[in-house]
């Protein structure tokens, strides 16, 4: 059984736990989870971003006005940046038996710094609680921010809580998970 942080795939730099069940979970709660790989914050993505949500503000998606700008170039959404936490917090998580991981919410959901694009930035988790539900499935709570390479920034942190079900939990008939 894995309770701590230990390495990932080799040459990906990224730092990741491994849990035999819940309750190895469970007792890292207030201790980190680990960080993901560096990715990159092109503009191809940005500007995917903003066709999908909307948000075509010329910060984002104007890379010469936005040279004219306060930050100097293109920044990411700040959103954007929100919707890079989930994915490797689930792979952070990794506790065997689990089959279903859902967001339940964000909580304190904050932009401390830009990000411009062509920045590398990566995601750190710590588990801030712990709750048992029914049916063995566990409430947690993570704190998890997202970096910035080559300075010392935070573009995005939150509180994300999600529930774990284990696969030999029951199914409802209802819409609560």
């Amino acid at each position: 059984m894995t309770t701590g942080i230990s390495a990932a795939a080799p040459g990906s730099g990224a730092v990741a736990s491994r849990f035999a069940d819940l309750a190895a979970l469970a007792a890292m709660v207030g201790r980190p989870l680990g960080v993901s790989a560096w990715q990159e914050i092109g503009q191809a993505r940005v500007d995917s971003f903003a066709a999908v949500t909307g948000d075509g503000q010329w910060i984002h998606i104007d890379p010469a006005r936005a040279a004219r700008g306060p930050y100097g170039g293109p920044i990411a959404h700040g959103l954007l940046l929100a919707s890079l936490m989930p994915g490797p917090v689930v792979e952070l998580l990794a506790v065997d038996g689990i089959d279903l991981v859902l967001n339940a919410g964000l909580e304190r959901l904050t932009f401390p710094a830009p990000v411009l694009v062509g920045e590398r930035v990566r995601v750190r988790a710590e588990l801030a609680s712990f709750t048992w539900r029914v049916r063995g499935a566990a409430d947690v709570t993570v704190e998890a921010c997202v970096e910035v390479q080559q300075r010392p920034a935070v573009g995005c942190s939150a509180l994300l809580r999600l529930v774990l079900r284990p696969r030999s939990a029951p199914r409802r008939r209802d819409s609560r998970p």
